[in-house]
């Protein structure tokens, strides 16, 4: 009882995922395997069907038009899945840069900070994922999951426990990533332009919200709370602390340190010592150089954009 069936339902039940990903090879050449099985008895059904004179249903040939068409008339009051079936038939002329979240909404880490900053950057504002820049935020060396580092030492740096980068184009086709993601179990991908340098970042929840539209609710629809909303919109001091800046006024800017100020968190995104007019946005929030200096940025603009 125990060997046959509990441990199997409790294998599934918690590593659910993984069983099926195990799995699917098998039956996918299971299903190969059965084709000629499958048209060999096609073959004997026509030929009773030839035998005693029974009329051969003709095959029913549907457009993706006439498909489409076809749900939506069936009922009218199933809204919601007609418009994921639209946004399914639609994928197909998607690219990735049409879904990609710009690397100026991703909260990222450069690669010389240890895991000690990265669980004090998490514990301001979680992600389930983190890209690892060098030198410059476009050129993303790999991508850290918070849960393969929750027991190693603080000390441990990040490049080193990060995961290898999957790249793609701007131009790649969505249907095309979809199989990829289904082929290399992966659920993060960099986006590059036609220079290499990284532009985006592009999720599975992204392509799934895509097609189902719950990128408004999706926090309510997992089952969290939705974050409170915060709105400023006033100038900051280039010298002021970012921690401070958060315990203040609500704010979710990410720092590395409690001493790092507007102007290193600016410099250290930009990948460059800030001039009058740079601008970059984070989550909810675009931050903006109203006045520099040659040593740097001198007065800060902080809004909340919808």
């Amino acid at each position: 009882m125990i060997f046959a069936e509990l441990s199997p339902l409790f294998a599934g039940r918690r590593y659910s995922e993984h069983v099926a990903l195990l799995f699917i090879p098998f039956f996918y050449l299971l299903s190969r395997c059965l084709l000629p099985v499958i048209a060999f008895l096609d073959i004997i059904c026509r030929l009773v069907n030839r035998l005693t004179g029974s009329p051969l249903s003709a095959s029913l040939y549907l457009s993706r038009e006439d498909l489409q068409n076809l749900i939506e008339q069936r009922d009218g009051s199933q809204a919601l899945l007609n418009k994921a079936i639209g946004n399914i038939f639609a994928l197909k002329s998607l690219r990735a840069k049409e879904v990609m979240t710009p690397l100026a909404h991703v909260q990222m880490i450069p690669s010389y900070c240890t895991l000690s900053e990265l669980r004090r950057l998490l514990s301001l504002n979680f992600v389930s994922y983190l890209p690892v820049y060098e030198h410059q935020t476009q050129n993303i060396v790999s991508i850290v999951y918070p849960r393969d580092v929750l027991r190693l030492p603080d000390e441990s740096k990040v490049l080193k426990q990060g995961r290898s980068v999957w790249f793609i184009t701007e131009s790649a086709s969505i249907v095309e990533i979809l199989k990829q993601f289904r082929r290399n179990n992966q659920s993060v991908a960099v986006v590059l332009n036609e220079g290499g340098g990284a532009t985006g970042v592009l999720t599975l929840d992204a392509i799934v919200e895509k097609i189902f539209g719950f990128a408004e609710g999706s926090e309510v629809l997992a089952g969290k709370s939705p974050a409170r909303a915060v709105f400023i919109e006033r100038s900051f001091s280039a010298e002021m602390r970012v921690f401070g800046i958060n315990r203040k006024y609500g704010t979710t800017l990410p720092f590395l340190e409690e001493e790092e100020t507007l102007g290193e968190l600016l410099a250290r995104l930009l990948g460059h010592m800030p001039v009058q007019g740079d601008a970059l946005r984070l989550e909810s929030f675009e931050i903006v150089v109203a006045e520099a200096t040659l040593l740097g940025a001198k007065t800060v603009l902080i809004r909340s954009v919808t």
